[in-house]
């Protein structure tokens, strides 16, 4: 089987938010047509899969605009944001008042 990148590279329209556009739709569509495909060989998935990449391709518009979230796309909907992780905008700030308070000028040092 040719691998997705490949084909959506050769219609010249291939980006990252399209491979895995199709990526979610063909998942979609084997979630909603093979219930049990946990239980299928791997000989039979290689055979489905190939079948429903190929269908969708088809049927895919490479014009259209990607309706879909960032989240969805990436595989993070179910994630739940962590209260550990600080965002980007303090850790701008920590990193801002660390090399304003350091006693060392950490820009000079030489890295190994």
């Amino acid at each position: 089987m040719i691998p997705l990148k490949f084909i959506l590279l050769s219609q010249k329209r291939g980006s990252q938010c399209i491979i895995r556009n199709i990526k979610r739709l063909v998942q979609k569509q084997i979630k909603k047509e093979h219930p049990d495909w946990k239980l299928l060989s791997k000989k039979e998935k290689r055979e489905v899969s190939q079948q429903i990449v190929k269908a969708v391709i088809d049927q895919y518009d490479f014009k259209q605009e990607i309706d879909a979230p960032l989240e969805e796309l990436t595989g993070i909907e179910s994630q739940m944001p962590n209260d550990d992780i600080i965002p980007l905008s303090e850790l701008d700030v920590l990193i801002d008042d660390f090399h304003k308070n350091s006693m060392i000028d950490v820009q000079k040092i030489k890295r190994l």
